[in-house]
């Protein structure tokens, strides 16, 4: 198997960027979640019972959205939200250039074994 040229590789700087993304995007994303808990929580009255049912909702919501971005969004797609947009320009320079078409051409037709 052939390997990529170096160009098609993301640079330190931008894995930092995605990693830095998708993990202020999972922190921004629980503290709304707790803002919003908190003042039904507040609203409510406030018993203790209430506070766990919310605190559980909060994080099996934030569970959810690690399992979709960093396993069904990562497995499908090969990237996660925070590194689609830092790396789009490497993957687009890798896709355009002449041997891409190649490159997909023949590991389509030898991945399958049928």
């Amino acid at each position: 198997m052939d390997d990529l040229p170096m160009e098609a590789y993301a640079s330190w700087i931008r894995r930092v960027a995605a990693y830095l993304i998708d993990h202020m995007l999972g922190l921004a994303i629980g503290v709304a979640l707790g803002i919003v808990g908190g003042l039904i929580v507040a609203w409510a009255g406030g018993g203790a019972r209430l506070q766990g049912v919310v605190g559980l909702i909060v994080n099996l919501a934030m569970l959810a959205y690690w399992i979709w971005n960093w396993g069904f969004r990562q497995g499908i797609t090969g990237s996660t939200v925070g590194q689609v947009r830092p790396l789009a320009s490497d993957r687009r320079s890798a896709a355009t250039s002449p041997t891409s078409w190649m490159r997909s051409r023949t590991a389509s037709a030898t991945c399958c074994r049928c």
